[in-house]
């Protein structure tokens, strides 16, 4: 666990510098450019941290899964295009093994990417980018993308492409969303993203949170629905599967922190918000709302499907708190960061286990002996 505390410190290290260091030229002919050398180092160090993984959640399922994958052209023999298949994912892993990619190199590739594309979402739409690394780390983006490579990178994918929904280009954006289907079928819930653009704290918002209790108190009579509904996706999900027990209480009030924000200080923050600021509340919201219905049981389905927004916390707080009065923003700020630090060792030390004992790793010596 020393060592995931450390690593954070030297990102947000990173971020800080970059907030309050020029690293770039300033002359007249190259114009005034700022170099993004912390943002690549943060890519490289969280990306790098992960990548050097043995053992972690789900992350023997996915070396088992490379491993018995054909190279082309024996691949296309066993090929599956069907969505609930994750073609794209399963092309992407024949060619790096058509190309002699090792196991480890192959864990490395898709931990930078995953990390490198949520660190430009989070760069683009930043407001407090030291601020913004912490909440991505602490929420537990970060340590999730090092369990579920396929959902992690669906999100990522996503994620960048909330831009062209913001910009209301819904081609492209479809386009970009059924590309990240191909690498985990539930990635095509954000073509909710045009519902999802109206102004918060209004009669939408109203109805979002009613139809959510609605659904929570009736999860027990609508588990032949959602059956219905993933075995229609190629999921096989049984009603046992779904009598577990629901997610972690702790858990649910930390995914509705942007809520009961915005239930205290909504005319403040909404007052003059972007349709960028709108969106990325609404979607941190139906976070909250998704793990809101999984305390009443489920905890694994619906705790993953909440993670598809998850990072939208990470934006959207800082915005949120820069627009509180200034009277009360320091402190505010301030407790918020001590909770989700608490969150953060619970959630990585206490919860599920010891992270120290879960996280298997090789250390980058041993990473460079293998790939050459």
């Amino acid at each position: 666990m020393i060592q995931l505390w450390v690593l954070m410190a030297l990102v947000l290290s990173l971020a800080w510098l970059y907030e309050h260091t020029y690293f770039g030229v300033n002359s007249h002919s190259l114009k005034k450019r700022k170099f993004n050398i912390p943002i690549v180092c943060m890519v490289i160090l969280l990306g790098g941290f992960l990548g050097l993984r043995t053992g972690y959640n789900d992350t023997k399922a996915y070396i088992s899964m490379y491993e018995n994958t054909l190279p082309f052209p024996g691949f296309w023999d066993t090929f599956d295009s069907s969505l609930s298949a994750d073609p794209g994912f399963t092309i992407c892993n024949a060619a790096l093994k058509t190309m002699g990619t090792s196991t480890q190199t192959y864990l490395m590739l898709y931990s930078l990417v995953i990390i490198g594309l949520h660190i430009a979402f989070i760069y683009q739409n930043r407001n407090s980018l030291t601020l913004n690394i912490l909440l991505f780390i602490c929420v537990g983006s970060y340590t999730f993308a090092g369990a579920a490579i396929k959902q992690s990178l669906a999100t990522a994918i996503c994620l960048c492409a909330l831009p062209l929904a913001v910009n209301r280009k819904w081609i492209p954006y479809g386009l970009f969303v059924f590309l990240a289907g191909t690498f985990h079928i539930y990635a095509l819930i954000y073509l909710l993203v045009p519902f999802l653009m109206f102004r918060p704290w209004t009669k939408s918002t109203l109805l979002l949170l009613i139809g959510t209790v609605a659904v929570a108190f009736s999860l027990q009579n609508l588990f032949g629905a959602i059956i219905g509904i993933t075995s229609s996706l190629g999921e096989t999900y049984t009603v046992d599967s779904f009598n577990g027990e629901g997610v972690n209480v702790f858990r649910v009030i930390v995914c509705n922190v942007p809520m009961l924000l915005a239930l205290v200080y909504h005319k403040d923050i909404f007052q003059n918000s972007t349709r960028s600021e709108n969106l990325m509340f609404n979607l941190a919201m139906v976070n909250g709302c998704i793990m809101f219905i999984g305390l009443f049981g489920t905890a694994n389905y619906f705790a993953r499907l909440a993670n598809f927004f998850v990072t939208a916390q990470a934006v959207a707080l800082p915005w949120m708190i820069h627009k509180i009065p200034r009277r009360n923003r320091g402190f505010i700020k301030i407790a918020m960061i001590v909770c989700y630090l608490v969150y953060f060792n619970y959630a990585t030390n206490v919860s599920n286990g010891a992270f120290s004992d879960l996280f298997k790793r090789i250390t980058v010596s041993e990473f460079f002996d293998q790939l050459f």
